[in-house]
């Protein structure tokens, strides 16, 4: 069996660089042929690590280059902003960083590495053993601070720690195969999450504890006293994170991280119960936001008002520049009329629907419409924008 230790000598790394970017199948025949003194299945899993690495780029960012991959465990990692913002949101609700966090359910480790990033020594649990031995070499990243141990998550003695992270897993790896032809298949119910909701909400009874949920998790799974934070990352919701007493810092709370920084909201900040027809610019609040029902408190942050009947969508004479929303120019208002709006984008491209607001998708739009692309007209954006409990439809253009 290939074991992750296989995977990351020198050779095995040079190997592997000469695998990406090609054709798997084309690849891995050339090396072995190349390369007969190789055993074959350790090519295979070398072009397997290429093709995974190519995905986690944008997800673990530059740590991708040096990481040991699985396909199960790439699925559940937080993204590296994500994981760098809570260790750093931890470390400054504990008001100090000097201290042991167990890391629960580790997977291949990429939030030990923001825990560690904060300055937290950290003690990371995993039970498969494939993927605690992964995640040993994934700890090297940053050296000395994270130790991993291959135990189940329901026995470890967490005596000596702080606080502890946990994120369950919540995909049947053994699952039928979905479209993008991996074999994991997502839990709906937290009762089947490994560990099980229910045991990590009776930890929290005992120290401080971070959770990693679907940013579909009930109130009702939650205690009064937790806080429930929505997180966007690069313009998609990625995950719920609560945080149980005493880390609790509101109820509610939006969070949205992009290249331009990083923007968060609760529902202890004031709010505008402000109302108006669309402006100028139309502001489309993040999934986050509209999540967290938080749109009046980021209404009010801006001084700008809701749009009437609307449950996405701000409006506002000015831009504003926040990752917590985008903002769109407002070109024109298009008839609701399918054959009218068909008529008044005759000659335009391609078109793109947003729909976020309304009980229509943008599939159903597009066949009702009926918009023939021309070929070279410039393309078009409509938002549908329900006001006083009607849907309109409004020609936008994205702003820097």
């Amino acid at each position: 069996m290939i074991r992750p230790a296989d995977l990351r000598t020198p050779e095995a790394i040079a190997l592997e660089a000469g695998l990406a970017g090609t054709d798997p199948l084309v690849a891995i025949t050339t090396a072995r042929r190349a390369h007969p003194e190789i055993d074959p299945d350790l090519i295979s899993a070398l072009a397997s690590q290429a093709r995974l690495r190519e995905r986690a780029r944008d997800r673990l960012g530059p740590w991708a280059q040096d990481m040991v991959l699985t396909d199960a465990g790439l699925q559940q990692a937080s993204r590296a902003p994500v994981a760098l913002y809570r260790g750093a949101e931890l470390a400054r609700r504990l008001g100090r960083s000097d201290v042991t966090i167990a890391d629960l359910g580790c997977g291949l480790g990429m939030d030990s590495l923001g825990l560690a990033s904060a300055g937290f020594d950290v003690r990371a649990v995993e039970s498969d053993p494939w993927t605690a031995e992964a995640a040993q070499f994934n700890a090297a990243i940053i050296p000395g601070r994270i130790t991993v141990e291959c135990a189940d998550v329901l026995t470890v003695d967490v005596d000596g720690c702080a606080a502890a992270f946990c994120d369950p897993a919540r995909r049947d790896e053994h699952g039928p195969s979905n479209r993008a032809g991996t074999r994991a298949r997502g839990y709906a119910d937290p009762a089947q999450w490994s560990p099980p909701w229910s045991w990590v909400r009776a930890l929290a009874e005992r120290l401080p504890v971070v959770a990693k949920a679907a940013p579909g998790l009930s109130r009702s799974q939650v205690p009064d006293d937790a806080e429930r934070e929505w997180i966007a990352c690069d313009g998609e919701l990625v995950e719920t994170c609560v945080w149980f007493a005493p880390l609790a810092a509101a109820t509610r709370r939006a969070t949205a991280i992009d290249p331009g920084g990083l923007s968060s909201i609760s529902d202890r900040d004031p709010s505008s119960d402000a109302l108006a027809e669309p402006r100028a610019i139309l502001v489309e609040a993040s999934a986050a936001v509209v999540r967290a029902r938080l749109l009046p408190a980021l209404a009010a942050r801006w001084g700008i008002a809701a749009v009437r009947g609307s449950s996405h969508w701000l409006t506002a004479d000015v831009p504003l520049s926040d990752p917590l929303a985008r903002c769109w120019n407002v070109e024109r208002e298009l008839p609701t009329d399918p054959v009218e709006m068909r008529a008044a984008l005759r000659g335009r491209g391609s078109a793109t629907w947003k729909t976020r607001d309304i009980d229509t998708g943008a599939d159903d739009i597009a066949r009702r419409v009926g918009h023939r692309p021309t070929r070279g007209g410039t393309p078009v954006t409509v938002a549908w924008v329900r006001v006083d409990g009607r849907p309109r439809g409004y020609e936008v253009t994205p702003m820097a």
